[in-house]
């Protein structure tokens, strides 16, 4: 199981590297909300879950770390207010593309603006996709969204901007999940560790 944001900035690269090294390995992933991948994995139906790691774990799961998700406000770098961004508050009466609420990313930048008082963002495009499937809405509009370090790193992210500013970026901890007293197959307990030294000191 692995979070949408990581399937591009994590997953296929680690797939790409493990298969010449084990070609009869084979995968099957399911991209899904932290939440429901823990559910899926203490019910048995996944070995292993890459997720942004709870405050504090279930009763028989471990994890190991694969670095910090970063994530930015984002916005066209023609956007003709940029230069005015320089702290949350700047960015009252903007409009919005972001996930849907119940996604861990947007839960997080909700409870930004809450914190700074102030209120719901103008959402006016929502999805369950990830924030990459809002690229290019995002390069073609006024429009602000959130956007991980990866994201902007990659073609999609052409045209982009994280906005400067200490209020604008945030971070939350990842990591690597399984059942401790689940027998975990030789190959996902290399496919784990390969993971974990892949991501040691990575943004994503």
């Amino acid at each position: 199981g692995v979070l949408p944001v990581l399937t591009h900035a994590l997953l296929s690269p680690l797939i790409a590297s493990f298969l010449p090294t084990r070609p009869l390995a084979r995968f099957r992933f399911e991209s899904e909300l932290s939440s429901r991948l823990v559910e899926r994995l203490e019910d048995g139906h996944l070995d292993l879950a890459c997720v942004a790691l709870p405050d504090s774990l279930a009763p028989g799961l471990a994890q190991l770390p694969l670095g910090q998700l970063r994530i930015s406000v984002v916005a066209r770098q023609g956007h003709p207010r940029l230069a005015r961004f320089r702290r949350l508050a700047d960015l009252a009466g903007e409009q919005w593309a972001l996930p849907s609420r119940d996604m861990l990313l947007r839960r997080w930048l909700d409870a930004r603006l809450a914190a700074h008082r102030l209120g719901e963002p103008s959402v006016i495009v929502e999805s369950a996709d990830t924030p990459a499937s809002f690229a290019a809405l995002l390069q073609r509009s006024d429009l602000l969204g959130i956007a991980s370090t990866a994201m902007l790193a990659q073609p999609a992210g052409l045209g982009l901007c994280a906005l400067e500013g200490s209020d604008f970026h945030w971070q939350h901890r990842l990591g690597v999940l399984w059942r401790q007293q689940a027998a975990l197959p030789p190959l996902a307990q290399e496919f784990r560790d390969l993971a974990v030294a892949w991501c040691a000191g990575r943004e994503f």
